[in-house]
């Protein structure tokens, strides 16, 4: 965990936090490459504690390198899966009533996930330059292909 996934210091005892995976995922275009995705997979669970101080010889707070969540038995599964399969990041909950507008509109389209090209669109797979054509003639196909200038 770093500054980022832990939230610069803000975690404490008494909140409530969402664990996010990122990890690299097998990509489906014929590149071949993969692509990075991010995912919550446990949600609105309670930091029991963490180890964050403030009483040290320098009187500055260290950062909490470990924190203790409140979990089920199958949320205690995925989090011991998820650390094998890539990083995992903790996001705090906001302590606002939730409005929830921006992740139902994302659950309506069927996207639970954050791929590496919704981030950055230099990411995204470029189309080809060329078309292909499937010509069939009597029991004869060949696949032709066409330039798209």
């Amino acid at each position: 965990m770093d500054e980022t996934s832990g939230n610069a210091g803000f975690i404490f005892p008494g909140d409530r936090v969402d664990l996010i995976l990122t990890h690299s995922v097998k990509s489906d275009e014929m590149s071949g490459k993969d692509s990075l995705a991010s995912e919550t997979f446990v949600e609105n669970v309670r930091v029991l504690a963490t180890d964050q101080s403030v009483e040290n010889p320098d009187n500055t707070a260290v950062l909490a390198k470990t924190v203790t969540i409140e979990v089920t038995k199958r949320q205690a599964e995925k989090i011991n899966v998820a650390k094998d399969l890539g990083k995992i990041s903790l996001s705090l909950r906001s302590l606002a009533p939730h409005e929830g507008e921006e992740e139902e509109s994302l659950q309506e389209a069927g996207e639970e996930f954050t791929r590496d090209s919704d981030v950055s669109p230099i990411l995204s797979p470029r189309s080809t330059s060329a078309v292909k054509v499937q010509v069939v003639h009597g029991n004869k196909r060949e696949q032709v292909e066409f330039d798209r200038e």
